[in-house]
């Protein structure tokens, strides 16, 4: 039982993922393996059945290539929580306005966000799979979120609006001061209300961000692995 473990370990993408069952295709030597069992008859190892399945569909793949792999996806994925999937520019808008007998000060003042998005790594390969026949890891982009908002303070714009009998000359310092008020907005919860992060382009960044993290950590070993990551 202590031989088949690290055979077990070479498909090993992340730790103490949820079981889920060996799925093998209909087509004839097509079998499309359950990252998540491997990791957790690799953590186990106790039931019988299951490790029999690991064997067999394990046959067509060399101890050596099986432990390069373990270890250095082991090392890749425990090194990261999350991987940051790309980010999403937004110019967040808000205004107020104060007003008198004799007219109104409207302040608008738009500030340049960046949102941050990531994947979490462990919803990442929750439903990974690996065909040893074809040597093909595929994934599944989970939701993506945002995980971080940057409000760029030195390119904010202001720009007041005098009505009525006020005007610029003389209520310039309302202004200011409606100004001033404003930047004390929370522009990282204003900032994710305008952006979705799962929106088509972003989930294609991701993805491809995805693809080349992958490709980093197993290319080096192995460059004829295939990676499929689907968004």
């Amino acid at each position: 039982m202590n031989r088949i473990a690290p055979w077990a370990v070479a498909i090993l993408i992340t730790a103490n993922a949820p079981t889920f069952a060996l799925a093998q295709q209909a087509a004839p030597r097509k079998t499309r393996i359950s990252i998540a069992l491997l990791a957790r008859v690799a953590s186990t190892a106790t039931k019988l059945e299951e490790l029999k399945q690991v064997c067999t569909a394990l046959d067509d793949i060399t101890r050596v290539e099986s432990e390069k792999i373990a270890t250095v996806v082991d090392r890749g994925f425990r090194a990261k929580g999350q991987l940051v999937a790309g980010t999403s520019k937004v110019d967040v808008v808000v205004e107020q306005t104060v007003s008198f007998w004799r007219g109104s000060v409207t302040q608008q003042l738009t500030m340049p966000c960046t949102a941050t998005l990531a994947i979490d790594l462990d919803k990442l390969l929750a439903n990974a799979t690996y065909d040893p026949i074809t040597k093909t890891i595929e994934v599944y982009l989970p939701p993506l979120a945002i995980i971080a908002v940057e409000s760029h303070t030195s390119k904010y714009a202001a720009d007041p609006a005098f009505s009525g009998g006020c005007w610029e000359w003389y209520d310039s310092g309302t202004a200011r001061e409606l100004e001033l008020n404003l930047l004390k907005s929370d522009w990282a919860v204003l900032a994710r209300e305008k952006v979705d992060p799962n929106a088509g382009q972003l989930r294609e960044s991701a993805r491809k961000a995805t693809t080349q993290f992958l490709k980093g950590l197993l290319e080096p070993i192995n460059p004829n692995l295939n990676i499929v990551v689907n968004s």
